[in-house]
């Protein structure tokens, strides 16, 4: 959620944002769908959670920093390594919903 928010806020903040919008496709628009969610209620989430989302972000704040090394470096073999890694890793985990147990 806060990927999320994050990425519609700074879209949002640059020049010609309606128009951007517009423009997005289907993999934008699933993935900040939930940025569409009430800020309220993920604001005290966050809140509640701050530690592990603090250390989940700092994480991620590490990969997108080599990733943009990466790409700034035009280093194509590092930038397919990760991408076939978390792609294997997508497939691997699986995204079903939960199994409901009959009783």
């Amino acid at each position: 959620h806060v990927l999320a928010y994050g990425l519609v806020d700074a879209m949002a903040k640059t020049a010609n944002a309606s128009k951007k919008f517009s423009l997005v496709g289907a993999g934008f628009k699933d993935f900040t769908r939930i940025a569409a969610s009430s800020p309220a209620m993920w604001r005290d989430i966050c809140l509640a959670n701050r530690d592990a989302i603090l250390k989940s972000l700092a994480l991620f704040e590490g990969e997108i920093h080599d990733l943009h090394k990466m790409i700034a470096r035009g280093d194509a073999d590092a930038i397919l390594e990760v991408f076939e890694r978390a792609s294997q890793a997508r497939r691997t985990v699986g995204m079903r919903a939960p199994s409901v147990r009959k009783e």
